[in-house]
């Protein structure tokens, strides 16, 4: 059983979309440290870990409130149990700092140690320029000219968009929540709970309520993730996004530790098309219902820790992914034909060829001259069949040779691994000796069945992926059967035993030079994911491992980060 097999939980199949990103909520409050820190930079460069605000009273002018303060990166969750789909809940722990404020005109000052500031906002996508890009985020917006420039996208012809986490001060004041950081609680506290008073909270509130209106004013965003997807309606067959929704999949609460271990994570999910694949649905009513339809990607043990660490997990149509191995297939077969055809040019451009079966380089080339690759359901079909006749004159003797071969092999996505494959080859010769006496004729068929397997392996590095088969083939025992003529003249007067031998001989030799061959031109193919760009904020970069099918029969991929940290 492949490592594997135990990470194909989902139950999901992708039918209306062409892949799914599925990014857990802790790898993104992984990012949120890094999208904090690009959040917090001012247009002089500055960055903004400790605070200073003092909010605007109700006539415009300065107010006696100060917050004086350490922030630390926010927290993100995804389980908002009466919100809207794109709600999510914040919270900013205050690490340490000071307050001061009027409470009907006696000044107060409260000191902060690791508070946390809870309130409601949604996560909504936009179209940004380059310009701004690279006002937000350098490090993304370099990673997005490396995908243009490697496309050869002109200006007009592609287009960025950014999942940004909306601050605002109307949500802060509406919805928030101000407690000691539950995280930071000793025992003691744990057992009798601080309070933060009702006036504090709303002084807090105000503060924190002005930097986001600051923020606003420099158009300043809180970036989740980037895309960057061509506009051109006509593209190649490849991956290549077109476009996409997101989700945010909510399957646990912040209930009982145990539960929530056993849970698959809350996850934030694109949902792709590709040029060559399907379009989005068409109404918002479509989208959601489309969107309903799936359900969690992400095992508990993939990002709870008790086994490998995942950022999240990618998964592509497994239509898609077997059109394109397919056409990769009958591409790579029609180039090794082509090879090996000039090689056996050369060998006939040096002189006459009696003997094509022995003489050339490659007699068994013409196998992948029309090699037939189609889909069958969910499996790879690889047919052809070869007929040949030439004789052979040897002194008084005239040999007329009938060679055939036949191939069959079938590529099935296999739940946990990449394909099984089985099959048969058969290479039938029918030989006869044309002599003085009297003809001896001889036939042998060497049959062997063919298992293996053809695994997946990644590379391409960060942001581009290509997924390369590695393909283990194994053939079974030839079974052979010859038959020659069986009549006594033929056994005493024409050695029909070496004309069994022969036509057995020949066989054995063909079907090992086909064997060969198509381990050769398979492990040529090259399935490309390098057209995926979807990057998470600041230098982390997205890379991915682990290409297996789901048991709906769709590839999936786990999502790490090009800098591997641990996810606290």
């Amino acid at each position: 059983m492949s490592s594997h097999a135990q990470f194909t939980e989902t139950e999901n199949r992708l039918a209306d979309f062409d892949m799914a990103l599925s990014i857990s909520e802790k790898a993104i409050n992984h990012q949120m440290q890094e999208a904090w820190s690009l959040w917090l930079r001012r247009k002089d460069g500055a960055r903004l870990d400790r605070i200073s605000l003092n909010p605007p009273n109700r006539k415009g002018s300065p107010s006696r409130t100060v917050l004086d303060a350490v922030l630390g990166a926010p927290r993100i969750s995804l389980f908002v149990p009466m919100g809207g789909p794109n709600d999510v809940r914040v919270s900013f722990p205050i690490i340490s700092g000071t307050l001061q404020y009027l409470d009907e005109d006696d000044p107060v000052v409260e000191k902060i140690d690791n508070w946390l500031v809870t309130f409601l906002t949604v996560v909504d996508r936009k179209v940004v320029s380059r310009d701004e890009l690279y006002r937000q985020d350098q490090s993304s917006a370099r990673r997005v000219d490396e995908i243009i420039a490697r496309h050869g996208l002109g200006e007009g012809a592609f287009s960025i968009e950014c999942l940004f986490l909306t601050l605002t001060a109307a949500d802060m004041i509406r919805s928030r929540s101000i407690e000691p950081d539950p995280e930071k609680l000793s025992e003691d506290q744990r057992r009798n709970p601080p309070t933060i008073a009702t006036a504090t909270q709303s002084k807090l509130a105000d503060c924190l309520a002005h930097m986001f209106t600051e923020a606003a004013a420099e158009k300043r965003k809180f970036i989740l993730g980037t895309s960057v997807h061509p506009r051109a309606l006509e593209r190649a067959p490849t991956f290549t996004l077109k476009d996409y929704l997101f989700k945010v999949t909510r399957t646990a609460a912040m209930h009982g530790a145990a539960e929530v271990a056993s849970s698959p994570p809350n996850t934030l999910d694109y949902l792709g098309v590709f040029f060559s694949g399907k379009s989005l649905p068409a109404t918002v009513g479509e989208a959601d219902n489309a969107r309903a339809r799936l359900g969690p990607w992400l095992p508990a043990e993939r990002t709870s820790g008790r086994t490998a660490m995942v950022a999240g997990v990618m998964a592509v149509r497994g239509e898609m992914v077997n059109g394109h191995f397919s056409d990769s297939l009958r591409s790579g077969f029609g180039a090794e034909y082509t090879r090996m055809n000039a090689d056996n040019a050369a060998r006939r451009a040096q002189g006459e060829v009696l003997h094509p079966e022995t003489e050339l380089p490659h007699p068994e080339a013409e196998l992948l001259n029309g090699m037939t690759v189609g889909l069958a359901g969910s499996a790879i079909t690889i047919t052809n069949q070869k007929t040949f006749r030439w004789t052979d004159k040897t002194g008084d003797e005239d040999k007329n040779l009938h060679l055939e071969k036949h191939l069959r092999l079938t590529l099935s996505p296999k739940a946990g691994a990449g394909y099984d494959v089985d099959g048969e080859l058969k290479v039938m010769l029918n030989r006869e000796r044309v002599m003085s006496i009297r003809n001896s004729r001889a036939k042998a068929t060497s049959t062997a069945k063919l298992t293996g397997t053809v695994a997946f392996e990644v590379g391409g590095g960060a942001i581009f992926c290509n997924i390369v088969p590695r393909v283990s083939v194994q053939f079974a025992t030839p079974v052979a059967e010859t038959t020659a003529d069986e009549n006594w003249f033929a056994r005493t007067f024409t050695n029909n035993e070496w004309d069994r031998q022969e036509a057995g001989g020949y066989t054995r030799d063909s079907r090992s030079a086909i064997e060969l061959m198509l381990k050769r031109s398979i492990e040529k193919l090259n399935v490309g994911l390098d057209k995926f760009a979807f990057i998470p904020p600041g230098e982390e970069v997205f890379t991915f491992s682990s290409p297996r099918f789901t048991r709906a029969g769709d590839l999936m991929l786990d999502v790490i980060y090009k800098a591997t940290k641990l996810m606290k």
